[in-house]
């Protein structure tokens, strides 16, 4: 097994390579849940993608690497 070694730059390069079909999506608060559980916790709106989903930033990004490193005819996906 290879084992992948994942760098701040790879991150950046990702973010930069999905920016233009991503929605950014807001985070939320509640007060009740952190008085509730005596912390603070804080809710991605991934739900908010049009997908509705978090999936669409790692599943796009691969295709889009693909698209780059290769001549690509096509992809199939399914969740």
């Amino acid at each position: 097994m290879t084992e992948l070694q994942l760098t701040a730059a790879d991150i950046t390069q990702a973010q930069e390579r999905i920016a233009p079909y991503i929605k950014k999506t807001p985070i939320f608060k509640s007060s009740l849940i952190n008085e509730k559980c005596g912390g603070e916790i804080s809710f991605k709106g991934a739900h908010l993608q049009k997908t509705g989903s978090f999936k669409v930033r790692g599943a796009f990004n691969m295709v889009l690497r693909l698209m780059e490193e290769s001549e690509v005819h096509g992809i199939a996906t399914h969740s």
